[in-house]
């Protein structure tokens, strides 16, 4: 599957999902621009069980991809509305409170 977590600590807690194979790429639809920079996706690439946990114990994702999406959304994590697309790439932001 390739998916990579990288888990950001500071005052909120985020928690960035990506498909592998977009790291370091950069996608633009003429009014938004998504860089998909090693600095805030480049995590560790993990299996769907342990992705699904740390997903329901955060309450701010930030998941790129068409595979990340699809996980996202069989979880209920996110809905399909929530969900853009910038250029050809899949994007969805989840916040919780």
């Amino acid at each position: 599957m390739g998916i990579l977590v990288k888990i950001h600590k500071g005052s909120s807690e985020i928690v960035a999902i990506c498909d592998k194979e977009l790291l370091g790429k950069v996608f633009s639809d003429g009014k938004y621009e998504l860089k998909v920079s090693e600095h805030f996706y480049n995590g560790e690439e993990l299996n769907e069980d342990k992705i699904e946990k740390i997903m329901k114990e955060s309450n701010n994702l930030n998941i790129v991809g068409e595979n990340s999406i699809n996980l996202a959304l069989k979880l209920k994590m996110i809905k399909e509305e929530n969900i853009i697309n910038i250029g050809e790439v899949k994007h969805a932001q989840a916040v919780t409170l």
